[in-house]
């Protein structure tokens, strides 16, 4: 996969997202996904503490609201895997 670098690069990831998990919750995990790869580029060891804390902040705010999206829905499997893999984006953060 490319890299995203502009709003029309991220469609295909919004696109199979979407249709994955519907809409919403399509775009709360894309946006996810982004946030966790930033602690992976390149410079982010020289980041400012402000920064890191903005970003776990953040990071943990859209995984709780997709949480709360998530247990609306019944699929028990889908909540299981969602549960996963904010858990592994989020370190086990929760609000």
């Amino acid at each position: 996969m490319r890299a995203i670098q502009s709003a029309e690069d991220l469609q295909p990831l919004l696109d199979y997202y979407a249709g994955t998990l519907g809409e919403l919750p399509g775009r709360l995990m894309a946006a996810l996904s982004l946030l966790a790869d930033l602690e992976y580029m390149e410079g982010w060891s020289e980041t400012s503490p402000e920064v890191r804390l903005s970003l776990k902040l953040t990071t943990t705010l859209v995984a709780d609201v997709f949480r709360r999206l998530i247990a609306q829905q019944a699929d028990v499997d889908l909540k299981a895997e969602v549960e996963a893999m904010i858990a592994q984006w989020t370190n086990g953060g929760a609000i």
